[in-house]
């Protein structure tokens, strides 16, 4: 059964200092929200930026390899993607100037390093590794739009880079939209709606083999993929790039009977 735990800043650097804790917690299908943890005006600094990029740079994609540039993406249920899902998602490696921007920022780098005191890791090398070299760090931003939004129900891989799942709420629910947005499921098939539950600039913190999707953003309302407001969020992960062809790394689409 998902147990949604509240914390504030203090107190979660204390629960993430005891990695064992923390990971039976995450196992035992525990979600963390800490309040307040990336400021608001981050957030939309963050959100400025991105549309800023897209306005300048356009829609595009580039395989994660060595020397892969910063992009911005639509994701319009594409047939061959792992997960399905309506989105605009922009994309920020260690080795181009945008990461080291949002990396700043306080509490970003706080979370590659609780991932890395998770899984174990020996150093930071994921933070200058170029793409064949082994895991690397990007920054990720999503924006499901009003007039459908959303994503699949999935998992994501666990492995010793990704042993937790880190999102920032970037938007204010009931404000920037009314309906849809992020849900966890349990072992027992018991869905939590988490997005009514935070914040902008609150963190979510839980395991990616949890069961998760994100339900259509305000469907009745019209599709605007260059609109400003529905449901944002800030994702620092570590991956693998499309140097190493392991599809056990990859989001895996999960069919529940009865889900949305």
């Amino acid at each position: 059964m998902i147990s949604v735990r509240y914390i504030n800043r203090p107190n979660w650097q204390k629960v993430a200092s005891d990695p064992a804790a923390l990971l039976s917690d995450l196992e035992s299908e525990s979600v963390f929200i800490v309040r307040g943890y990336l400021a608001a005006e981050s957030c939309d600094q963050i959100k400025s930026d991105c549309q800023n990029f897209a306005k300048a740079n356009g829609a595009t994609w580039s395989p994660l390899l060595n020397d892969c540039p910063d992009y911005y993406r639509i994701h319009n249920n594409y047939p061959n993607a792992h997960v399905k899902t309506v989105q605009n998602g922009w994309y920020f490696h260690t080795w181009n100037n945008k990461f080291a921007q949002i990396f700043a920022m306080p509490g970003i780098a706080e979370l590659f390093e609780l991932k890395q005191r998770l899984g174990g890791l020996a150093d930071e090398s994921f933070l200058t590794n170029k793409a064949d070299m082994g895991p690397v760090a990007r920054m990720v931003v999503h924006q499901y739009p009003r007039g459908g939004g959303g994503q699949e129900e999935h998992i994501d891989p666990v492995s010793n880079f990704a042993r937790c799942q880190t999102v920032i709420q970037a938007s204010s629910p009931g404000v920037d939209y009314q309906s849809g947005g992020f849900f966890v499921r349990d072992s027992s098939g018991s869905v939590t709606e988490l997005d009514e539950l935070t914040k902008k600039g609150d963190l979510v913190v839980m395991s990616p083999g949890v069961r998760h999707g994100v339900g259509a953003i305000d469907s009745s309302a019209d599709l605007k993929w260059d609109s400003s407001d529905g449901r944002w969020i800030i994702m620092p992960i570590i991956l693998l790039s499309d140097h190493f062809a392991d599809t056990a790394e990859r989001p895996k689409k999960v069919v529940t009977r009865g889900s949305r």
